[in-house]
């Protein structure tokens, strides 16, 4: 290793001094068992006899592990050598938003008795003009921006169109249609491209928590970050030592260590909890390391504690890293909400509000609503949408002012605020700022980033024959980790292969048409 190598190993573990090579070792969180100490100091030092540096609060391992030192260390050692590391962030902002799907008389499940008229009404709608009744609206025409490093959280009631609105922003638009003038830019770069070339840095995580439930914890992300590792990685340090760390880091930064060798199980597999579960998807996530990541109501299944920790993290993530985030939350403490930069309000597809997280609550009491003294702002931006629990100022009433209290009212009004006027020049300015060679640099770190041999315009890190490698061995942990069922599998169907066969030993072509009846009979009994 050289000396610039060792220099920028040193400074990810850069904080206090300890005497022995064992601390050292323990300070890359054990790298591997196949590894002794030695080989491990090797790799960090060069074999230097000086003492090294050691701090416990980014080790993984070590009961004083601080997840937001972790991070910023991480960061300043990116910062050093820009040249290698490549750091990019990426913003979004989008005019004129409407999204729209096939109604449920147009589309509907196909059946025996339906299937021809369902494929004739088809193409009597492709050949005559589109109704508007063929068509539903999701999302009004709204205008926002995301701007590189801020934490954004979207507030609605179930049915406001929050999960389509992460969809759109993250370019997951599968089941449903943007209209022709929406606008929507990603720092230069279309939703289209970043479909075909960019889909790990653009991140969409689902509600539903879906896994191979007999992967432990680890091994699930553990299999993740083999699959995300850069190439441009901590210098020094192999795929697999640092695919290991980086997972040994989130499960210490979202409190999963205890349940390092325990199976992430489902509803028939005995493993985690639902809430230790749910932050497995958030952790894998986040060892994708995308730009923009749009969570769908993902603290779901947590404790206000574990919230509170998870959006925590992803602000210190959004200052280190200038990672873009946006989450939809149905529950959300003050102390969790006064995290966010920014709020989106929604109801039934209407933006009501797109702005500062601290300008939110008066808007909405200029409007004309009441936030009673205990209520959480998040609470009461939520109420405001609920007709059974929104309280309207008595006095304004009393003097005769129109409180708008339908969604498209509040739409208008929000239109017509100078919030809006403001947000509207904020977006005109950012993409009138937006130039080439910003989507240049784009292209280039994500270049940087994929393996040897990955094509340049390949959304993945790794190439395919890599791939497959790292996919290959998930799926031998998986069968090593469930062999009593594919044991049974295999003895099983060989047992039933060898009796069906069995009845058709030494049979000669002229018996066997007279006693085909009875074998077959003696099979479907079987």
């Amino acid at each position: 290793m050289s000396e610039v190598e060792s220099e920028t190993f040193e400074t990810f573990y850069g904080g206090e001094n300890v005497q022995d090579v064992q601390s050292l070792a323990r300070t890359f969180t054990q790298m591997s068992s196949l590894h002794s100490t030695n080989e491990v100091y090797d790799i960090a030092v060069n074999g230097a006899d000086d003492v090294e540096k050691y701090n416990p609060k980014i080790d993984p391992n070590c009961d004083e592990f601080d997840a937001h030192s972790w991070m910023r260390n991480l960061n300043r050692l990116r910062s050093q050598d820009p040249d290698y590391y490549k750091n990019t962030d990426l913003g979004l902002a989008y005019k004129n938003l409407s999204a729209y799907g096939d109604s449920s008389d147009v589309v509907y499940q196909t059946t025996v008795f339906n299937i021809f008229q369902k494929g004739i009404s088809g193409i009597a709608r492709s050949m005559r003009k589109e109704k508007a009744s063929d068509k539903f609206t999701i999302l009004k025409p709204m205008d926002g921006i995301l701007k590189p490093g801020s934490l954004n959280v979207v507030l609605g009631k179930p049915g406001s169109g929050c999960s389509t609105l992460l969809k759109t922003l993250s370019a997951s638009t599968f089941g449903f249609d943007l209209t022709d003038d929406t606008v929507i830019s990603y720092d230069g770069i279309s939703g289209k491209e970043i479909r075909q070339h960019y889909r790990g840095e653009v991140v969409y995580q689902a509600e539903a928590d879906i896994h191979f439930p007999h992967l432990t914890v680890f091994e699930t992300l553990n299999s993740i970050a083999l699959l995300t590792t850069p190439s441009n990685r901590i210098k020094g340090l192999t795929r697999e030592e640092f695919a290991k760390h980086m997972a040994e880091a989130t499960m210490a930064m979202y409190g999963l260590s205890h349940t390092r060798n325990t199976k992430v199980g489902n509803e028939l597999i005995r493993g985690v909890s639902g809430g230790e579960r749910k932050r497995v998807s958030i952790s894998e996530i986040s060892l994708v390391n995308g730009k923009i990541v749009c969570y769908d109501n993902s603290t779901r299944g947590l404790d206000s504690a574990s919230t509170l920790s998870f959006i925590k993290c992803l602000k210190t993530q959004s200052k280190a890293f200038k990672t873009t985030s946006v989450v939809a939350i149905y529950q959300c403490s003050q102390e969790a909400y006064d995290l966010f930069d920014n709020v989106i309000v929604l109801d039934e597809g209407y933006q009501l509000y797109n702005g500062s997280t601290s300008e939110a609550k008066d808007y909405f009491i200029k409007m004309g609503y009441v936030c009673p003294e205990r209520q959480t702002t998040a609470d009461f931006l939520t109420a405001v949408t609920s007709e059974g629990e929104r309280i309207k100022n008595q006095e304004m009433l009393d003097q005769g002012i129109y409180i708008p209290d339908t969604p498209q009212a509040m739409a208008d009004y929000w239109k017509e605020s100078q919030n809006y006027s403001n947000l509207i020049t904020e977006i005109d300015s950012y993409l009138s700022e937006i130039k080439g060679e910003r989507k240049q640099e784009f292209f280039e770190s994500h270049q940087a980033s994929q393996s040897k041999r990955a094509r340049p315009k390949s959304p993945y890190t790794l190439s395919f024959g890599m791939q497959v490698k790292y996919l290959l061995s998930r799926n031998i942990l998986r069968i090593k980790n469930s062999a009593g069922l594919t044991l049974f599998e295999i003895i099983a169907n060989s047992i039933m292969g060898l009796l069906f066969s069995s009845m058709f030993y030494k049979v000669m072509y002229h018996t066997a048409s007279r006693t085909f009846f009875y074998r077959g009979g003696a099979l479907f009994t079987a």
